[in-house]
C-alpha cells in the first residue's frame, strides 16, 4: 500500500506530485470519506444516514476537543519560556507616600540598567581577582589570629591565591570600577538595548514599576502625577479638536464649492465666473438678518473680516478665488452657523437667477408699455386693470392659480379692493385650462380673411363668455373689441403682420420675444389693436369733407341744400384737432420739465402708469411662477384688446400738460422769493410785494391785484411766507388779462425790480447755502444734536463774515408744561435750555426760565415777534444765566420759533456781550433778519425730525396690532426714504428704523446705515416700490415679502413697510382683512400727521389734550376709533330685528352684548340676567352711544375687566354671526379698550412725576435766589 492510499482523492494527487514540501491540509469540519459506505436499499441508506447524522457529531466534538487542547499545550509553552522574576525586586514596592513618586522613577528609568552593570561590574572584578588581593592585603597588616583562620578557610574553598599572580595579564591593580559601570551604562543605553529584559531581576523591577505607577497616578497627594495626565488629556483633546477642526475646514470648502456651482447659470460651462457685487450684497443681507437674532447667535455670526465696500467695476471670481474668498468670512464659524450661512446663499443664487430671468421678462414688458404708448409717457392704469380682470376670468382654473387675482390687493389699491369676491365658477373659464381661445394677432394675418373670421369668433366667444360673467355678478362690463375701422383701414393685414409678427405663438423659453424687442411706432399701430382706433394723416373728418365736395354737393338749380356734416364727424375733427395742439403743447412742457429738479421717485396716479408701473403691476399680476406659455397669451391678450379713444388721450394729454405748467409755474415763483428773501428770514412783507406789483404794466393789471388780493384774503401779520407767496402771485396772474399765461413776464418784472447790489446778492447766496445745512442735517440723520450745531455754525460763519467779526453767544430752549404746577401769569410752563453755544453750555443747559422771572423769552413768545436788545445792562428785564456776565454789556435778539399753527414752542436768543468792541456788537437790520430765518429754518428741521419720531410711533402701533392679529406673518420692517448725496447712481437710501425681532417684540434699530441699492440687491423689491409708489410682492430668501409703501399728501412714497408672510404665497381671509385694514389706518394716519404738523386742526380725544408731544403714540388708535365710529354709522338699527327673533343667539352675540353692558350700563348689569332683558340693548340709541364714545375720558369703568371679557371670543367664530355686526362691534371694543389702557397709564405716570417736578421746582427757585 503507497503514502497516498487511504487518502482523499485530493490529497492522493498532491501527495503523488512528487513535491518534498507540500502545505499544510487545512482541517474539515466534514466527515472524511473513509467512514462513508456503499447503501444497496432503501432501509439500509435511511440507517446509513442516521449514523452519518450521530457520527458527525461525534466528529466534531472531537475536533473541538483536539483544537482545546492544542489551546492549553501552546499557553503552557509561552509560559514555560517565560524567565521567572526575581523576589527580592519586590522589596521595592511599599506604600510609603512621601517616596513613592521617587522610587517609581528609579525603578523604572534607573535601576534596571544600574542593576544590569553592577553585576558586569563585579563579574569583571571577580575575573581579575581583585576582591582577593584586597583582602589578602587588608590581612596582612592584620595581626589577628582569628581573620588568619577565616581567611584559610576562604583559601580553601574558592583555591589556592597561589594561582593568580600579579604578573597575570588580567590583573590590573589600577582597575577603576567607575568607569566600567559608566562605560557599560552608555554602551547599554535602555533607548536602544532590552538587554536588561533576560535578567530576572529586571523583569521583577518591571513588575514593580508598574504597580508604583498606579499608586503614584492614584495618589491624591502627588501634583505632578495629576498635572501629567491632565497634559496628556488636554494633549489629546487638542489633537482630537485639530483633526475636527480640518475636518470640518474640508467640509467648509467642499460646501462652498457646491455653493459656486449654484450661482452659476449653467454649471457644467467651463470657465464660468461669478461677480463679487452680488456675493457681496449677499453677505450683507447674510449680516441684516441675523441681526434679528438673540445675542448669543449674533456673536457667532460674525465675519471673520469686515464687509467690504460693494465692488463697482464688474470683478469676477473663478472657483478658487470664490472659495478663498468665502473661507475668508467664515473661516471660524461654527457648522451650525455655517450651514445657516449656506441656506441663506443658496437663497440668494436662486434669487440671483429669479431676478436675471425676470429682467430678461422686462424688456418684454418694456416693449409692450411702447406698443400700447402713443408717445405720451403713460397709459390708462383703469384701462389695463380691466383687461387683467377680464384676463383673469378667461383663463382656466389651473392658470387662475398660477395668477394673481386682479380684483384684490395688491393688483388693486386698498380701498378698491374686494377681498371678500368668490371665486369664478368652472363654466365661466372662456380660455379654458389649455390655450383654447387664445388670439393670435399673427395667424389671422397669414390666414387672410379667414384668420379675420376666425378672429371675429373668438371675439363673438368672448363677448359670450363675458356676458355669462356679467349674470353672475363678477364683470357687467361687455368684452373689448378692436375698433371695426382698425380691420378695414389701411390695409389691416399688413398692419398687424408688423406689429405682431410670429414670435407670439411659440416663443422660446429662455429669450424674448424677438417681435416685441423691435420698437413700435404709434402711428403705425393704428387699427392693430393698439393705443388708437385712428391714424392722423387719414382723418376721417377729411375723408367726411372730400366727400361733402364731391357727392355732398347738389346743382344749385335742383335747389337742394349742401349735406351738412353729422355731429360725430365734428366732433371727431375737433377732438383730432385738439389732440394735435395737446401734443404741441406737450413739447413745451416737456423743456418746462427739463428745468425742473428731477422728482426723487415717481408718483402714484389712480389713472395713469408710466413705463416702470406698468412693469410692476404685470409683474404682480403674473408672478414669478408664471410659465413662458401664459406670459405670451397675456400679451397677445393685451395688444389685442387695449383700445384707447380719442378722447381719454386728450384728457390725459391735458392733465399733463396742466400739471407740468403748475410744477414749472410754482417753481420759477419759489425762486422768485429766494430772490427776494435774501436775508433768508423766511417770509416777504406783503406791502413790499403789493408796491411792486402795481407797477407792473404802469397799473394796466391792477383790477387782477385787487381781485387776487381779496380772493386770497387775509394774511397773518402782514407777511408771506413761500406758501401764501406763490398762492398769491398764481392768483393774481389768473386774474390778468392773458391769464397764466402772463405768469413768467410777471415773475420777470418783481425779479427786476428789486435793485439788489453785488454785496447783498452775494451774501444771500451764502446765507442760503448755511441754512440748507440746517434743514440737510435733519433730513440726513434725524438727530437734533446735529441740528443744533448746524444751527450754531450758521450764526457763527455769518457774525464772523457779514457781521464785523462778532463773538457771539446763543442758546435754544423749548416750551414744556408741568403738570400740576401754576407759576405766574402761565401756570405750567417753562423754557428748558436744550442747546447751548461751548463757552456757556456748562452753565446754561438743563436750565429754566419761568414767566414771574425777569426776561424777554416769554414777551416774545406771546407777542410772536423778535424782540432786540441793544443793551442788555440797561434794559432791566434781561435774564442772566451765568452771574458773571452781568458785568458785560452788549445786543439780544429772542426770535420765537413758531409751528405749522403759528404757535410758539421754542426761542432762539443771540447776544453779543463776548464781543470787546462795543460798536460792532449791535445786530443791524440784516443780522436780526437771518436770525429770524435760521429760527424760521430750525422751526423746518424741529418739525421734520418730530414727523420722524411721530411716524415711528405710528409705525410701532401698526407693526403691535399686526402681530396680534395676523399670526401670519412672520416679521415687519419699516424703512425711511432719504436722500443719497454721497451715494451714486442712486436718488435715494433706505434707512431701516423700526422692526419686529426674533420674539415678536417691535424694537427700534440704533444707528442703523444707510441702505442704496447697490449694496442691497436682494431688497430690490423695497427699492421698486419706493421708486413707483406701488405695492411689491416679491420671494426673497425663501420667503414672500410684500413692500408696501406710505405716501404723503401727493402720493409719493416717504417710507415703506416691508412685510414677511413666510413661505406662503397668500395668508387667509381674515388676517389678510385685519392685514389691510390696518395698513389703510396707517396711511391714514400719516396724513393725518403731515396735516397737523402744518397746523390744520383736527379731531381729537380728551387725553391727548394733555399729552402733548406723546400723543403721537395713541395717534394710530385715535384713527382706528375714527373708522370704527365711521362704519357703525352706516349700521341700521333694523340690522337687529333678526338677531332679536332668535331664541337662542350665538355665543359671540351674547359676549359682546355682556361688555357693551359692562361699559356702558354697569350699576343695572344685574338686570340683564337673560336674554330676553340682554336683546333690549340692541337699539338706535346703543349706536349712538358707541359712536360717541370717547374711551380716553376719565371712567369708573375696570378696563382690565373688560380686556378679560373680549379676550374669551373667538374670531373665527364671525363667519355664522349671520347679520349681525358682530365684527364691527369687536373691532370697536378692541380700539376702545386699548385706547384706555393708554389713557389709565398716561394718567398714572402724570400722577407719579407731579410731586417729584414740584419738588425740582422749588430746589431749581432757591437757587436762583441764592445767585441774586
Amino acid at each position: 500500500m503507497t503514502a497516498s492510499e487511504g487518502l482523499p482523492a485530493e490529497d492522493a494527487a498532491r501527495s503523488g506530485s512528487g513535491s518534498a514540501s507540500l502545505p499544510e491540509r487545512p482541517r474539515s469540519r466534514t466527515m472524511p470519506a473513509y467512514y462513508q459506505s456503499q447503501v444497496s436499499s432503501a432501509v439500509k441508506k435511511q440507517r446509513r444516514q442516521q449514523e452519518s447524522a450521530v457520527t458527525g457529531q461525534l466528529f466534531l466534538l472531537r475536533e473541538e476537543k483536539k483544537q482545546h487542547t492544542m489551546e492549553l499545550q501552546s499557553e503552557a509553552r509561552k509560559v514555560m519560556r517565560k524567565v521567572p522574576m526575581d523576589l527580592l525586586a519586590s522589596d521595592w514596592f511599599n506604600l510609603n507616600v512621601d517616596t513613592i513618586e521617587m522610587r517609581a522613577y528609579l525603578v523604572d528609568k534607573v535601576m534596571p540598567q544600574i542593576v544590569m552593570g553592577l553585576e558586569q561590574l563585579l563579574m569583571e572584578a571577580d575575573a581579575r581577582g581583585l576582591p582577593y588581593v584586597a583582602e589578602e592585603q587588608r590581612n596582612r597588616k592584620s595581626d589577628d589570629p582569628e581573620k588568619e583562620l577565616e581567611l584559610a578557610k576562604v583559601a580553601e574553598i574558592i583555591g589556592d591565591v597561589e594561582k593568580r599572580p600579579e604578573d597575570d595579564p588580567s590583573f590590573d591593580p589600577n582597575f577603576n570600577p567607575v568607569n566600567f559601570l559608566a562605560r557599560f551604562l552608555m554602551r547599554n543605553n535602555p533607548r536602544f538595548n532590552n538587554q536588561s529584559e533576560t535578567s530576572p531581576y529586571a523583569r521583577g523591577l518591571r513588575v514593580v514599576s508598574q504597580a508604583l505607577k498606579e499608586q503614584v497616578y492614584s495618589s491624591e497627594e502627588n501634583k505632578l502625577a495629576n498635572i501629567k495626565m491632565e497634559a496628556k488629556k488636554k494633549r489629546e483633546e487638542r489633537e482630537q479638536r485639530e483633526r475636527e477642526r480640518q475636518a470640518e475646514l474640508a467640509r467648509k470648502q467642499a460646501e462652498n464649492e457646491k455653493l459656486f456651482k449654484a450661482w452659476l447659470e449653467d454649471p457644467e460651462e467651463p470657465g464660468a465666473l461669478v461677480q463679487v457685487a452680488f456675493i457681496q450684497n449677499a453677505l450683507r443681507s447674510f449680516h441684516e438678518l441675523v441681526q434679528k437674532l438673540p445675542e448669543d447667535l449674533k456673536e457667532n455670526a460674525r465675519f471673520d473680516c469686515d464687509l467690504e465696500q460693494t465692488d463697482a467695476t464688474g470683478s469676477t471670481l473663478n472657483e478658487w478665488q470664490f472659495v478663498k474668498y468665502m473661507m475668508k468670512h467664515v473661516h471660524l464659524f461654527s457648522p451650525d452657523m455655517f450651514d445657516m450661512f449656506i441656506g441663506h446663499m443658496t437663497e440668494c443664487a436662486r434669487a440671483y437667477h429669479a431676478a436675471n430671468r425676470l429682467s430678461r421678462r422686462q424688456k418684454i414688458y418694456t416693449d409692450l408699455f411702447h406698443y400700447l404708448d402713443t408717445n405720451i409717457g403713460y397709459i390708462n392704469r383703469q384701462t389695463i386693470v380691466t383687461l387683467l380682470r377680464k384676463y383673469w376670468f378667461k383663463c382656466g382654473k389651473e392658470k387662475r392659480a398660477l395668477l394673481r387675482d386682479p380684483r384684490k390687493w395688491p393688483i388693486v389699491e386698498i380701498d378698491e379692493a374686494d377681498e371678500d369676491a368668490p371665486e369664478p365658477l368652472d363654466d365661466e373659464d372662456e380660455l379654458g385650462d389649455g390655450d383654447e381661445g387664445e388670439k393670435v394677432p399673427s395667424e389671422e394675418v397669414e390666414d387672410g380673411e379667414e384668420g379675420e373670421g376666425e378672429g371675429e369668433g373668438n371675439q363673438d366667444e368672448a363677448v359670450e363668455g363675458e356676458a355669462q360673467v356679467g349674470e353672475e355678478g363678477e364683470a357687467a362690463e361687455s368684452e373689448p373689441q378692436p375698433a371695426p375701422d382698425a380691420q378695414t383701414a389701411e390695409a389691416p393685414g399688413e398692419a398687424k403682420a408688423e406689429s405682431v409678427g410670429d414670435g407670439e405663438t411659440a416663443p422660446p423659453a429662455d429669450e424674448a420675444n424677438p417681435e416685441l424687442s423691435v420698437p413700435v411706432d404709434p402711428e403705425a399701430a393704428v387699427g392693430a389693436g393698439g393705443a388708437s382706433t385712428m391714424k392722423e394723416p387719414e382723418d376721417p373728418s377729411e375723408d367726411a369733407g372730400e366727400a361733402g365736395e364731391g357727392e355732398g354737393e347738389v346743382d344749385p338749380e335742383g335747389g337742394e341744400p349742401e349735406a351738412e356734416e353729422t355731429a360725430s364727424i365734428k366732433e371727431e375733427r375737433d377732438i383730432i384737432k385738439e389732440i394735435k395742439e395737446a401734443e404741441l403743447e406737450r413739447q413745451k412742457t416737456d423743456l418746462m420739465e427739463a428745468q425742473l429738479p428731477k422728482p426723487i421717485v415717481t408718483k402714484f396716479d389712480s389713472d395713469m402708469l408710466t413705463r416702470d408701473q406698468f412693469e410692476l403691476l404685470v409683474e404682480n399680476f403674473l408672478g414669478e411662477t408664471c410659465p413662458d406659455k401664459t406670459l405670451y397669451s397675456f400679451i397677445s391678450y393685451i395688444r389685442d384688446y387695449y383700445i384707447e379713444r380719442e378722447s381719454d388721450k386728450l384728457e390725459r394729454l391735458t392733465k399733463l400738460n396742466t400739471d407740468s405748467k403748475e410744477k414749472f409755474n410754482t417753481h420759477i415763483v419759489e425762486t422768485l422769493f429766494d430772490q427776494w428773501d435774501t436775508d433768508g428770514k423766511g417770509y416777504i412783507e406783503l406791502q413790499q410785494f403789493i408796491v411792486a406789483a402795481e407797477k407792473y404794466k404802469d397799473g394796466a393789471e391792477q383790477e387782477a391785484l385787487e381781485t387776487g388780493l381779496d380772493e386770497v384774503g387775509d394774511v397773518p401779520d402782514n407777511q408771506l411766507t413761500k406758501p401764501a407767496f406763490v398762492n398769491l402771485v398764481t392768483t393774481i396772474c389768473g386774474h390778468m388779462t392773458d391769464g397764466l399765461d402772463q405768469l413768467q413776464p410777471f415773475v420777470q418784472f418783481l425779479a427786476d425790480s428789486q435793485d439788489k447790489t453785488y454785496e447783498d446778492r452775494m451774501r444771500g447766496l451764502a446765507r442760503k447755502k448755511w441754512l440748507d445745512e440746517i434743514t440737510s442735517a435733519a433730513q440726513r440723520t434725524g438727530e437734533m444734536e446735529k441740528v443744533y450745531h448746524a444751527v450754531f455754525q450758521a450764526l457763527y460763519r455769518d457774525a464772523e463774515t457779514h457781521g464785523r467779526n462778532k463773538r457771539i453767544s446763543a442758546n435754544i430752549c423749548l416750551l414744556e408744561k408741568i403738570p400740576a404746577i401754576e407759576i405766574g401769569e402761565q401756570p405750567g410752563k417753562v423754557l428748558r435750555c436744550v442747546a447751548a453755544t461751548t463757552d456757556d453750555a456748562a452753565v446754561m443747559l438743563d436750565g429754566t426760565i419761568t414767566p414771574d422771572m425777569p426776561n424777554v423769552s416769554f414777551p416774545a413768545i406771546a407777542t410772536r415777534e423778535p424782540i432786540h436788545v441793544p443793551k442788555v445792562l440797561s434794559h432791566g428785564f434781561v435774564h442772566f444765566w451765568n452771574p458773571s456776565s452781568r458785568q458785560k454789556d452788549g445786543s439780544l435778539i429772542v426770535c420765537p420759533v413758531l409751528d405749522g399753527s403759528k404757535c410758539a414752542f421754542a426761542t432762539l436768543s443771540v447776544d453779543s456781550c463776548r464781543t470787546q468792541n462795543k460798536e460792532t456788537g449791535i445786530f443791524l437790520a440784516h443780522e436780526i433778519a437771518f436770525i429770524q430765518g435760521v429760527a424760521q429754518r430750525f422751526s423746518q428741521a424741529f418739525t421734520l425730525i418730530d414727523i420722524k419720531r411721530r411716524s415711528l410711533k405710528i409705525v410701532e402701533s401698526c407693526i403691535k396690532w399686526i402681530k396680534l392679529n395676523c399670526p401670519s406673518v412672520q416679521d415687519c420692517t419699516h424703512y425711511l426714504v432719504e436722500y443719497a448725496e454721497n451715494e451714486p447712481g442712486t436718488d435715494f437710501t433706505l434707512r431701516m428704523m423700526v422692526g419686529s425681532d426674533y420674539r415678536g417684540e417691535v424694537t427700534y434699530f440704533t444707528k442703523p446705515p444707510a441702505l442704496a441699492l447697490a449694496d442691497n440687491m436682494f431688497k430690490e423689491y423695497l427699492y421698486k416700490a419706493v421708486s413707483n409708489s406701488e405695492t411689491v410682492v416679491a420671494e426673497g430668501h425663501g420667503q414672500y415679502h410684500m413692500a408696501c409703501p406710505i405716501r404723503d399728501e401727493e402720493n409719493y412714497a416717504r417710507s415703506v413697510m416691508d412685510i414677511n408672510i413666510g413661505a406662503n404665497i397668500e395668508i387667509n381671509r381674515i388676517e389678510k382683512l385685519d392685514l389691510l385694514r390696518m395698513l389703510r389706518i396707517q396711511q391714514i394716519a400719516f396724513i393725518f400727521m403731515e396735516a397737523e404738523a402744518k397746523g390744520k386742526v383736527s379731531e381729537t380725544l380728551t387725553v391727548e389734550k394733555d399729552m402733548g408731544g406723546s400723543a403721537s403714540s395713541i395717534l394710530f388708535e385715535r384713527i382706528m376709533l375714527m373708522e370704527m365710529r365711521k362704519a357703525l354709522s352706516e349700521i341700521d338699527s333694523e340690522i337687529f330685528a333678526e338677531i332679536k327673533s332668535y331664541t337662542e343667539p350665538p355665543k359671540v352675540v351674547l359676549q359682546i352684548v355682556d361688555i357693551l353692558i359692562e361699559l356702558f350700563l354697569a350699576k343695572k348689569k344685574d338686570q340683564f340676567n337673560n336674554w330676553t332683558a340682554k336683546k333690549l340693548v340692541l337699539s338706535s340709541e346703543m349706536l349712538k352711544r358707541v359712536a360717541s364714545f370717547d374711551p380716553t375720558a376719565v371712567t369708573d369703568v375696570d378696563h382690565r375687566e373688560l380686556r378679560k371679557m373680549l379676550d374669551g371670543i373667538d374670531k373665527q367664530s364671525f363667519s355664522d354671526k349671520g347679520p349681525f355686526p358682530a365684527e364691527v362691534l369687536y373691532n370697536w371694543l378692541t380700539v376702545s379698550i386699548s385706547l384706555m389702557e393708554h389713557a389709565d397709564n398716561f394718567r398714572s405716570a402724570t400722577a407719579s412725576q407731579a410731586p417729584a417736578a414740584a419738588a425740582s421746582d422749588e430746589v431749581t427757585a432757591a437757587a436762583q435766589e441764592q445767585q441774586e
